[in-house]
């Protein structure tokens, strides 16, 4: 049975602590996620996602620190931020050493031990690339990985990549990399390629979320990946083929070119190792929002869930939807509100009078 939000206590205004009540919930301990980092840090402080890693071989502010990826409170070319309640971006540049660890990698990563088979991460943040950005090579330009060692593309891996954007106006899709054990084709048949990405150097913001549940057992796998609420990777097969159980998951990766000009930016970074979730969304069914910003729980029970509201980029007065995704995926209607205010009243009841 999929969750049902029956009320919103308190107002739906960024950073405000508001309660759904419902039912069908289900658990999720911890309530947090394991790393919510919307980027409001010292600006030039040094990245640490999860207390792991990042590679970039050149700080935004133009010195050189190999393995630092850090805030930045304007984009090399005057970007703006996504959205008016981020004041920073996380900024790393392909400068540099021709290597893993230097201009060739802009990432930020966690490790952990593997538990047991199968289990899910969750991911979301903004991302583009600078407006300068120069083309050249075969464009080859990544945006996950997973490995087996103690940091990305070591001893083994399999990504997720950007096939092939050429210029600031071309057309580019989604691929999966056949490391690592991932099966290609996948268990419906499908390759490795599939379908239109937005181009990250077009000159804006693009709102990523990934769900995946890691195993080696095929038929229980998948990837789905969906850019601005549009589903455009959906693997079905092995996740998770590698030796041991020491693993990192990267957000970022490899680029062919480095160049002065050439940074990506991220902000609103969620990324949990469980499905259940909350989003408010702009649409009154899910499957229809192109915008859906993550909220930050901080209790979870099967009645009630506490958040913290992640405005984004709704702006006070829009009408939008909350709602809860749980530990098996499911996803509940959405209840209605209105951004900056109490949430709106639940369609009327029709009553039957006996004179």
């Amino acid at each position: 049975m999929a969750a049902t939000i029956t009320n919103v206590s308190g107002g739906v205004t960024h950073g405000s602590a508001v309660t759904l009540i419902g039912n069908s919930f289900g658990a999720k301990s911890p309530a947090a996620p394991l790393v919510w980092d919307p980027c409001n840090h010292t600006v030039n402080s040094h990245v640490a996602i999860a207390s792991e890693g990042g590679w970039t071989d050149s700080i935004p502010s133009g010195g050189s620190a190999a393995g630092i990826m850090q805030y930045r409170a304007t984009p090399y070319s005057g970007i703006s931020a996504p959205h008016t309640r981020v004041n920073k971006v996380m900024a790393g540049g392909h400068i540099g050493a021709n290597d893993y660890y230097g201009g060739n990698n802009v990432m930020f990563w966690v490790t952990y031990t593997r538990p047991s088979f199968p289990f899910y991460s969750y991911r979301t943040f903004y991302f583009r690339a600078d407006d300068s950005w120069l083309f050249g090579g075969d464009n080859n330009f990544k945006a996950f990985d997973l490995s087996n060692g103690y940091e990305p593309y070591s001893p083994n891996d399999w990504y997720i990549t950007y096939d092939g954007p050429s210029s600031s106006s071309s057309s580019c899709s989604w691929a999966t990399g056949s490391g690592g054990g991932i099966e290609i084709p996948d268990r419906n048949g499908h390759n490795n390629y599939w379908g239109a990405a937005v181009n990250p150097m077009a000159g804006a913001w693009t709102k990523i979320e990934c769900e995946i549940c890691w195993t080696s057992n095929s038929p229980d796998g998948y990837i789905k990946l969906w850019e601005n609420g549009v589903l455009r990777i959906d693997y079905a097969g092995v996740t998770d083929g590698m030796t041991g159980t020491q693993r990192s998951e990267a957000i970022g990766g490899y680029a062919r070119i480095r160049s002065a000009e050439n940074f990506r930016y991220y902000a609103d970074i969620y990324y949990d190792r469980s499905r259940s979730r909350v989003l408010l969304g702009n649409a009154s069914t899910f499957s229809s929002c192109t915008v859906r910003e993550i909220q930050i729980p901080t209790t979870w029970a099967d009645g009630s869930i506490g958040i913290t509201v992640n405005q984004g980029v709704f702006t006070n007065g829009a009408f939008a939807w909350l709602y809860v995704v749980d530990s098996v995926g499911a996803v509940s209607v959405g209840f209605p509100v209105t951004i900056g205010g109490v949430s709106a009243p639940a369609a009327p009841t029709a009553l039957r009078i006996t004179p």
